[in-house]
């Protein structure tokens, strides 16, 4: 009688290193795709000079100028915090790959992307998602 070898184990490991693979791609233009649209997208709030700050304490001279973002548009960069706090974590739960997309900033994030009373929103985030919905979609039963 023939001995017949079943690969189902190896496949499904494959698979998920494949799929992990893509996710972790979509997670990186995900998170590019947000830090582009602050950095790149033109400005048309205030401008106003920004004083020079050293180690906590005003220096004399002059400042620089910074060019605010209007409602609407994505947050302009002023000091780059929000910027480098943007990043991504992959975990399996159950076996489900998740990329949790965000920033280590408390608010802040969510205050920009939705607005408050007093702030108009400013979305990043959202507009940012065409991209990795494209790569995802590469995956089979993914909406």
């Amino acid at each position: 009688m023939p001995v017949v070898k079943s690969f189902k184990v190896q496949v499904v490991k494959r698979l998920e290193a494949d799929a992990t693979r893509l996710v972790t791609k979509a997670a990186v233009a995900y998170t590019n795709e947000v830090k582009r649209l602050m950095i790149d997208s033109p400005r048309g709030g205030r401008t106003y000079s920004v004083s020079r700050v050293k180690k906590g304490r005003k220096t004399r001279g002059p400042g620089r100028v910074h060019k605010a973002s209007a409602p609407g548009e994505p947050p302009a960069v002023n000091r780059g915090d929000l910027l480098r706090s943007i990043g991504f974590k992959i975990t399996t739960v159950g076996g489900r790959i998740i990329a949790d997309c965000g920033s280590r900033l408390k608010g802040i994030p969510f205050w920009l992307e939705y607005g408050t009373k007093r702030i108009a929103p400013r979305p990043a985030w959202r507009p940012a998602l065409v991209v990795p919905k494209k790569i995802l979609g590469q995956l089979p039963g993914v909406k």
